[in-house]
């Protein structure tokens, strides 16, 4: 920090592995600094261990599974991205290749600045490169920008051989400044891959070959290559289109040459896949992964992909031809070998041009008979359009709702200023009241609680009127507040308070704004061993405005004007607030993205996704193995069955149809369990509607105990599916006291949560904590359970029990129990679970973390798309590897298998407790007894309420399981 004039707290942009921080050098030159996040070496090391051990463990099991190159690659990268060092040079030698190139600009390195785990660069500012917005106002053409983008890559690919491996468009933007109006600044050079010569020349050939749609000479390449039959699909790869096809370059497959792919592909297995991948040379996974982001980038600014092709060919020719240095060659050699470039390039394009124009024709034939049916299916598109914009309109009303006002304002109007809370920064549940610290009040006149939801009691949320007025366009220059003589005492406090890097949180017309109360400094002049404690004593605040609307928000602290709290002795301390006001174009329905934005998640969804995925894929390819060996398994098990009743009738049963007798057998305790599906159905219909909401737009950052309110409402009205669930299963199974199956149902999720919430409450009020309910909020959950809540559960139950519904089981159970076999350790119940928690749990370990740091933390989560996307997956998972190890169960002459379903099922609740603890010790920095018993206390009901939602989905799914094939067989 003493290396540099400034340096902004507030990171501008967030990566995977690394943040960017705004800073001013002593010269006063503008840098960015990159940092890197502490440990992460280490966590690096650790994670691709693990991924080694597992890939190595599946290629063990299955042999077919040949995905180990993808760890080889992902390691080679990640290796390069932790280096800065080798990004400035990377960064370098790509500004050194764009010499010449007016509209490439990339930021100078600072090597002064810069080491292994820093890198500070210059500072350039623009949008990022999809923003058609942005673009719009800088008056820079969308079409313009795509084009150059197109031919900087293809120029990095064809011509110098050292490519950019990761261009997103966090890592791309558009500046104002340049020869055509714009340039492209690119950023983030960590990644970057560089071809032989060999490599390069053949590639250019490979492309050529691609845009005349020579087959004969890729199919040459493939070999070269190594791919072999694979090379077909090269053209379907980088073009669109297939290796016969008759489409123009850039245009769309024919409807029969799509039939045609269709029946070709069908054909494929995923040993093709994985033959095809081992085969290509490693420089293929950079270019396709970079390919495949250009083809996105070039959609998103709506222009054709036939910039981006004829941008390769141009430049696949001129990385044919021989290099030149115009600083070594003359101006006139230079200038005819460009012409001699040129003329490829002049008949490429029209060879091209005449293949459009009979494209053209045959189109216009088709478009008669295609006009009417087009018309309907547009119709329909457009029906559906209208439902999807209804529902965000509706989305984006209700985030600018507001029972207070209308968030109009005049001149000189007031505008609601309430401040909430103060407390630990790595202690997110340990807050306090603003004014349990000795701040300046306001007036008696003024003072006044807001109105509270019950979500937002329940966040923790107390507003109080705030001693500052900041009216409408009412600006103000260090204004005065009050004058306190703080006593040795609220010194003390206020010292405690920084010593424990206190925030406080405030809200101005329903929008949020934090700051720290003061810092700590060593005082390294007197005793290097020394803290000096500050109190910040002056406040700006920077008003955005639009109209008669506030825009935004944002406080800052002033660092020259202090209050020295080191020593217990009277300080005088004058507070005082700025306020200034700005005018913006933001409309008022989109003053909430700043804080989606704004988060410490990665900015570059693209990241997001393919870390998801991967570990999606991976664990789909799990299940699809072991689909198959299962269902290949039980296809004999039926042909053995079958060939068994043909030719002896008499021969003894073996497997599990020998125990057809008493797999139906009704398990031990049947009323815990009847309430234990009950309860399970019920939090899974939770989490269904959860997410609808969440899908809509409800949950938008900062709409203070909407969470809250919604699962205390959800869990109210569902009560009644849990009712009914378990007193109709209970009476399939033959139970007679449905009533005190009902109560035990009620009370299997309520009654742990609720000795847990009267712990921490109490805890909370020992520390007299926002967290601690009000005994009236207390009363009115009370009420909602007993005149809500329970009804509908007696309702739900009261018709489960008059549903009559009788268990389906398809063969006879035997009056006696036969003996279960004595089986290993490792087909114990124990064991069972872990293994049946596991793959469910890899599903999910990485989103894991984002919610955490959500949750436990101040990070704001707001993709509800890809967290469905990976429930969906957590519940398939979960009722495969369930049904998969009940086969293997009844296999094994073991007819228990109710039980041991639930719990297999259950017991990736078990694991993310486990996640827990890793996270609290390796991912955190909470501490005290208060936030610890929090995160432990609530995160046990937590993980309690996923092993009986997920337990039910394993059970579900095994019964469905093992009624179909029990059906399937002929049993006496």
């Amino acid at each position: 920090m003493n290396r540099f004039l400034s340096l902004d707290e507030q990171p501008i942009a967030a990566a995977s592995i690394a943040q960017v921080h705004r800073a001013v050098l002593k010269n006063k030159q503008e840098v960015a600094v990159k940092v890197q996040y502490p440990r992460l070496e280490q966590q690096m090391r650790f994670d691709l261990a693990t991924m080694s051990f597992l890939s190595k463990s599946v290629s063990l099991l299955f042999p077919e599974y040949r995905f180990q190159w993808m760890i080889s690659e992902f390691t080679k990268n990640i290796a390069m991205e932790l280096d800065f060092n080798q990004e400035a040079k990377n960064s370098e030698r790509t500004a050194r290749n764009f010499k010449y190139n007016n509209l490439v600009k990339v930021p100078y390195v600072y090597w002064d600045f810069t080491t292994n785990q820093v890198l500070t660069m210059q500072f350039c500012s623009g949008g990022k490169v999809d923003d058609l917005d942005q673009l719009k106002k800088m008056d820079i053409s969308p079409t313009m920008v795509a084009k150059a983008l197109a031919e900087v890559f293809a120029e990095m690919i064809f011509v110098h051989g050292f490519l950019h491996g990761d261009p997103h468009p966090g890592n791309i933007l558009v500046s104002p400044e340049g020869r055509n109006g714009f340039s492209l600044v690119l950023l983030d050079h960590g990644v970057y891959k560089e071809f032989d010569e060999k490599f390069r020349q053949s590639y250019c050939q490979l492309w050529k070959a691609l845009i005349y749609l020579d087959s004969n000479k890729i199919l040459q390449f493939g070999e070269q290559y190594g791919v072999g039959k694979y090379a077909r699909y090269f053209p379907l790869i980088f073009t669109g289109r297939t290796i016969d096809s008759k489409s123009a370059l850039g245009e769309a497959m024919s409807v029969d040459e799509k039939k045609n792919l269709r029946q070709e592909l069908k054909s494929l297995k995923v040993d093709d896949f994985s033959s095809f991948m081992e085969s290509v040379p490693s420089e293929f996974l950079t270019l396709l992964r970079t390919d495949e982001l250009l083809k996105s980038l070039v959609s998103k600014l709506g222009s054709s992909q036939q910039i981006r092709l004829l941008s390769y060919a141009k430049y696949a020719l001129r990385g044919l031809s021989p290099k030149l240095n115009p600083e070594n060659v003359s101006l006139v050699k230079v200038m005819l070998s460009r012409i001699q470039m040129s003329i490829p390039y002049i008949q490429l394009r029209f060879v091209l041009v005449i293949l459009e124009l009979l494209s053209l024709i045959k189109a216009m034939k088709l478009s008669v008979r295609k006009n009417f049916r087009g018309m309907v299916i547009s119709s329909k598109m457009c029906a559906q359009f209208l439902a999807i914009l209804l529902i965000t309109i509706s989305g984006c009303v209700s985030q600018v709702r507001s029972s207070a006002s209308n968030h109009k304002y005049k001149s000189n109007d007031p505008v609601p200023l309430y401040v909430n809370k103060v407390g630990p920064f790595q202690n997110p549940s340990e807050t306090y009241r603003y004014f349990d610290l000795p701040f300046c009040m306001p007036a008696s006149t003024q003072w006044h609680d807001k109105p509270e939801a019950l979500g937002e009691v329940l966040n923790g949320d107390r507003l109080v009127s705030a001693p500052y007025e900041l009216n409408f366009l009412v600006e103000k220059d260090s204004e005065t507040v009050c004058k306190k003589k703080l006593t040795p005492q609220e010194v003390s406090k206020f010292r405690s308070a920084v010593a424990k890097d206190y925030y406080f949180q405030m809200y101005y017309d329903d929008l949020p704004l934090w700051g720290f109360l003061g810092k700590a400094e060593k005082d390294a002049k007197a005793d290097p061993s020394e803290t000096k404690y500050y109190l910040f004593k002056h406040l700006h605040f920077e008003i955005l405005y639009n109209k008669d609307r506030v825009i935004e928000v944002n406080v800052r602290t002033d660092p020259n004007a202090l209050v020295d709290l080191t020593e217990d002795k009277e300080v005088l301390a004058d507070f005082m607030y700025t306020v200034k006001w700005k005018e913006t174009d933001t409309p008022f329905e989109k003053r909430m993205d700043k804080y989606s934005q704004s988060s410490n998640m990665p900015h570059h969804l693209e990241i997001h996704w393919f870390s998801i995925i991967n570990s999606c894929v991976t664990v789909l390819l799990l299940t699809g193995f072991l689909a198959t060996i299962l269902m290949r398994v039980l296809k004999n098990d039926f042909v053995k069955y079958a060939h068994d009743e043909e030719t002896a009738e008499d021969q003894e049963e073996t497997g599990w149809k020998y125990i057809h007798g008493d797999v139906f057998r009704y398990p031990k305790y049947k009323s815990v369990f009847a309430a234990a599906l009950g309860s399970g159905s019920q939090l899974f219909a939770i989490a269904i509607l959860v997410f609808m909401l969440a899908l809509v737009g409800v949950f938008y950052p900062y709409n203070r105990g909407a969470l809250f309110t919604a699962l205390v409402v959800i869990y109210a009205l569902t009560s009644g599916v849990a009712g009914y669930t378990a007193a109709s299963f209970y009476c399939q199974l033959e139970g007679t006291n449905w009533v005190r199956n009902l109560l035990l149902t009620g009370s299997l999720f309520c009654g742990p949560l609720f000795l847990t919430f009267c712990f921490l409450n109490t805890v909370a009020i020992a520390y007299n904590a926002t967290a601690a309910l009000p005994f009236g909020t207390i009363v009115v959950i009370v009420l909602i359970w007993l005149l809500v809540t329970s009804p509908l559960l007696v309702l739900g139950g009261i018709a489960g029990k008059n549903s009559k519904a009788e268990f389906q089981a398809p063969v006879r159970t035997t009056k006696y129990p036969r003996e279960i076999p004595p089986l290993p350790w490792y087909r114990g119940t124990l064991p069972q679970m872990a293994m049946a928690g596991f793959l469910p749990f890899s599903a999910i370990y990485i989103e894991l973390y984002y919610i955490f740091a959500s949750v436990w933390g101040h990070r704001i989560y707001t993709i509800y798309s890809i967290l469905f996307i990976v429930f969906i997956i957590l519940l398939i998972v979960t009722a495969f590897i369930t049904v998969a190890l009940t086969y293997f169960q009844l296999a094994a002459e073991d007819h228990a298998w109710w039980w041991r379903a639930f719990l297999c099922g259950g017991s990736t609740g078990l694991f993310i407790y486990g996640y827990c603890l890793y996270y609290y010790y390796a991912r955190s920095d909470m501490n005290g007894f208060m936030q610890t018993s929090f995160f432990f206390g609530y995160m046990a009901c937590i993980c309690y309420g996923f092993f009986l939602m997920l337990g039910t989905v394993g059970f579900r799914a095994s019964l469905f399981f093992v009624r179909h094939i029990y059906r399937s067989i002929k049993c006496e």
